[in-house]
């Protein structure tokens, strides 16, 4: 997907409804506009995610227009942060409550495999598959704890059941680390964020 005035066009394949243009089971060769529930708003951020290995996968597509987020596409793991875990053909508005995308204009919005997270207010929040975060699983999205993350945060990034992010001019990360993938020095699972800005020896 990508932006082009302001608008998004998606392309590729579409069987779970992963490009937002409410037409399933073909392949679009050509960008297509996704305009369900967003033509009259303006996108300013774009991301797909999700995994396809074969015939199998659960791709999803995520995007902030208005200042507020949407997602589309598959959600047995609660990926579009609805508040179900229902497949949606369309752009679909995520859930909102006070502290979790519900106290400012959504700003940064990025998928994982199997989840995602998004900032608003400065604060960050997230949701779908996430067994080894503050927050565990959820269809709907939860701030993620300020207790180490205290500052202002300005970009997210989703991973494979791990997300990092900036505050304040720091990086942050947490969750799945059995690789190492946090640059913690270690492979220990974080569940919460971990300030990662300054090298370990």
């Amino acid at each position: 997907c990508s932006l082009a005035d302001i608008q998004v066009y998606c392309g590729g394949k579409n069987v779970y409804g992963e490009l937002g243009i409410n037409n399933s089971g073909t392949y679009f060769t050509t960008p297509q506009y996704v305009s369900a529930n967003l033509s009259d708003k303006g996108v300013t951020s774009v991301s797909a995610g999700g995994a396809l290995d074969g015939t199998t996968g659960q791709p999803f597509t995520c995007m902030i227009a208005n200042g507020q987020s949407f997602c589309t596409g598959e959600n047995a793991n609660g990926q579009l942060g609805i508040g179900n875990t229902t497949r949606q053909w369309i752009p679909m508005p995520l859930t909102q409550s006070a502290g979790a995308l519900g106290d400012g204009v959504e700003t940064s919005i990025s998928t994982g495999r199997l989840n995602g997270c998004a900032i608003a207010n400065g604060r960050v929040s997230c949701w779908g598959y996430n067994p080894n975060g503050s927050t565990g699983s959820s269809n709907s999205p939860i701030a993620i704890s300020t207790a180490v993350m205290s500052g202002w945060a300005t970009q997210v990034a989703a991973g494979h059941s791990y997300s990092c992010a900036i505050a304040d001019g720091k990086v942050y990360c947490w969750g799945l680390n059995s690789s190492g993938q946090l640059g913690t020095g270690n492979s220990t699972n974080q569940p919460n964020p971990y300030d990662v800005s300054t090298p370990t020896a």
